[in-house]
């Protein structure tokens, strides 16, 4: 109990801004939220240190098309991810080192057991010796599940580069915060990119932020409102401003709350869903729609059944009263929530060796993005926020944006973004990988608080080379 009040002692306060951060400026600060983005330059610059620590990435980088980096969509559909990847984790152990029910829980031999360790992935080094089931010492790492709907992610590698290790004693050193988990993003030129995205923060400390470091090429991050911002006066300019963060007088309060509720994404979902109701009122457009739910994924009976639906959408809204209607308020809607988006979103230069810290507040608020370069951009990687799309749509764009984007973006050197974060829950990776195996009582024996780790200062200790 002291060691977690001592913990949370040393947590910044998410109602404040991260304290102390030598050279740092305050790029947003909302007075009502609390939430706040700082920007330090020149944070992490030695050249020696940073060339060396970006050699050491370079084996960890998994295959862009690895099962465990690519997430599904909301569609249930893969694709390769537009950057490298490669995961650090602070290694914990368990307070109680024997599990007789480890056998059962896996449905295995010792044998297998064995084989299930050996097989982890030779480039990051981890092997676990395994005497006998009853007694084995379970493996944790810090989990930090951006796609909280699904349950695998990649085994952290904790074999952890002394540069590194620098990087979180300067962050430790400056902000008080312990980042037990790095997510590292290599983006090899301007064609490589992350779309409109937050973080997620189902295995995030509510009491911390998020902090992203830059190596290399100069990129641009581009933050976008999740949703209306409180405070905001709907005047389409400083209401809430980005710069001040102080909540806009002009207007009265019942006027701010009638705006506030006719913009947002969960006003485009009510209204695209009214639109479907209206456009499943046709049987054509209903045959349609269903052929293309039951087609495989980009198959040429998938492509034909999308434009049958395409065309017959077209027609209904220029022929069927009812969906006439709804289809101009679902446009009206998405009009106002585009230029909302618009007249708030602000940009940030990632110069090389700047280091950008965010709080959860902040992260409730925005989302970020690095668009490849050329107007270019990719398909959001927040499932969370744009159900609103039409499934085809967000192919089409994405596919057409990104090639027109590979000409200049080709041209721009590569650059490395270091993710670096405190998770307040552990996983033990080998459970992980069969949990969808497993009866749902079992798989949440999959994740654990960190407070259940045992020594877990000294786990973070040997993390951070101290």
């Amino acid at each position: 109990e002291e060691e977690e009040e001592e913990e949370e002692a040393s947590t910044p306060d998410p109602r404040g801004v991260p304290k102390a951060i030598d050279g740092a400026s305050l790029v947003w600060h909302d007075a009502e939220t609390s939430a706040s983005l700082s920007y330090a330059a020149d944070f992490f610059m030695d050249p020696g240190t940073v060339s060396g620590m970006l050699r050491q990435f370079e084996p960890l980088y998994l295959p862009r098309d690895h099962a465990l980096v690519t997430p599904a969509d909301r569609r249930g559909e893969k694709a390769a991810v537009p950057r490298d990847q490669a995961y650090y984790a602070v290694r914990y152990e368990g307070r109680d080192d024997e599990f007789p029910d480890f056998h059962d829980i896996r449905s295995g031999t010792e044998g297998d057991t064995r084989d299930a360790y050996a097989k982890r992935d030779s480039k990051q080094s981890h092997r676990v010796e395994v005497e006998t089931p009853s007694t084995q010492t379970r493996v944790w790492f810090a989990s930090y599940r951006y796609n909280p709907d699904k349950t695998q992610q990649p085994t952290p590698c904790e074999v952890v580069p002394a540069e590194l290790k620098a990087l979180v004693r300067k962050i430790y050193a400056v902000s008080g915060q312990m980042c037990n988990h790095v997510v590292v993003n290599r983006y090899k030129n301007g064609t490589d990119a992350i779309g409109a995205h937050a973080d997620k923060s189902l295995d995030l400390e509510k009491n911390g932020f998020v902090v992203s470091c830059s190596f290399g090429a100069t990129r641009v991050m581009t933050f976008s409102p999740r949703r209306w911002l409180e405070g905001d006066g709907g005047d389409g300019g400083d209401g809430g401003s980005v710069l001040t963060g102080q909540p806009s007088s002009e207007g009265s309060e019942e006027s701010r709350d009638s705006v506030k509720h006719s913009i947002g994404p969960d006003v485009v979902k009510r209204k695209r869903k009214l639109l479907l109701e209206a456009l499943r009122r046709d049987p054509e457009w209903r045959v349609a729609s269903q052929a293309k739910a039951n087609a495989p994924p980009r198959s040429e009976v998938k492509r034909q059944a999308v434009e049958r639906e395409r065309v017959r959408t077209a027609w209904l809204r220029e022929n069927d009263e009812r969906v006439i209607a709804a289809a101009a308020k679902c446009d009206a809607a998405r009009q106002a929530w585009f230029e909302y988006k618009h007249t708030k979103m602000f940009h940030l230069a990632l110069e090389h060796g700047s280091a950008v810290f965010f709080n959860m507040a902040f992260n409730e608020q925005w989302t970020h993005a690095i668009d490849a370069v050329g107007n270019g951009r990719v398909k959001d990687d927040d499932n969370d926020e744009h159900e609103d799309s039409d499934e085809e749509d967000d192919a089409e764009t994405t596919l057409t944006s990104v090639h027109d984007a590979e000409t200049s973006g080709q041209r721009v050197p590569e650059r490395v973004g270091v993710t670096l974060r405190r998770c307040h829950t552990v996983f033990d990776p080998d459970l992980c990988a069969k949990s969808h195996e497993l009866p749902r009582a079992r798989r949440k024996d999959a994740w654990r608080s960190v407070s259940e780790m045992a020594n877990v200062k000294q786990a973070e200790a040997r993390w951070v080379g101290n």
